[in-house]
């Protein structure tokens, strides 16, 4: 009876501990067109529109978590750049306004990176697209604010490319994982075929439109949003915000009474 009461109390405090985390938080995504919702048939059905959706349901206060875009169609990871950084010659600058400094400025708590294969297209070398988002990872945990996270997504697969590219694009997401560790998203694996080709999944690419061989349909937006999702990004490594010591259970008549000691105890903002 007293495990079974032990298992009760943290039944109900395990909860109430990660919805405090969960709640009234701020996402700003940086990205390209598969961020903007490129091909899918509303935002609400985008995968960023889909994280939105999944996350606004602490609506006792009215505030919502908020899932906010930074970037545009056809962008790289130079465009996303500190205005501080200079581009090397012949690569494009920032775009001011749309960039890791625009991002910064909403004083998100959560930052991803969705760049996915426009730097490959545009013959960028492996190195410095990983150079480029291991720069602008650590910028944004240095200029953030306390506690920011930030997470990469990975590359993904595009049918327009020769083979060589669509080969760099595979080892590109291995050393974003690699890379990124707990803070790298793999979008790469549930949308490629298994043919060894590194090609987008007909079922998850936009058929029938000029941009079918880049874009992912609705179903190709619900995959990365399910990858997105179970990444858990407001809490990768949940801690409570005290250390339980001692649990001790009593019996009182018919009724048990529970009480711990706790140390280590932080205050979390």
């Amino acid at each position: 009876m007293y495990k079974a009461s032990l298992c009760l109390l943290m039944a109900v405090i395990c909860p109430f501990l990660q919805t405090s985390l969960v709640a009234q938080k701020k996402v700003v995504v940086m990205g390209s067109s598969t961020a903007m919702g490129s091909a899918a048939t509303s935002s609400a059905l985008s995968w960023v529109g889909r994280m939105r959706t999944q996350y606004q349901n602490n609506a006792n206060d009215g505030v919502d978590t908020s899932f906010l875009l930074v970037g545009g169609y056809g962008y790289v990871t130079y465009n996303q750049m500190p205005g501080s950084f200079s581009p090397p010659p012949g690569r494009p600058p920032h775009i001011p306004g749309y960039n890791v400094d625009q991002a910064l400025s909403l004083a998100p708590d959560i930052v991803i990176i969705n760049l996915p294969n426009n730097d490959v297209a545009s013959g960028f070398t492996k190195k410095e697209v990983m150079d480029n988002l291991r720069y602008l990872y650590s910028y944004i945990l240095s200029n953030g604010t306390t506690g920011i996270q930030c997470y990469i997504c990975t590359s993904q697969p595009r049918n327009d490319l020769p083979f060589a590219q669509r080969d760099s694009l595979r080892t590109l997401k291995d050393s974003i994982l690699l890379n990124f560790g707990n803070y790298a998203i793999n979008f790469w694996d549930d949308l490629v075929t298994n043919d060894g080709q590194y090609l987008l999944k007909d079922e998850v690419r936009h058929i029938g439109f000029p941009d079918a061989d880049y874009h992912l349909n609705n179903q190709g937006h619900q995959v990365i949003f399910q990858e997105a999702r179970d990444k858990n990004i407001f809490s990768p490594n949940i801690l409570l915000p005290v250390i339980f010591k001692n649990f001790l259970a009593q019996k009182h008549g018919t009724q048990s009474r529970l009480s711990w000691q706790v140390e280590a105890e932080e205050a979390f903002t």
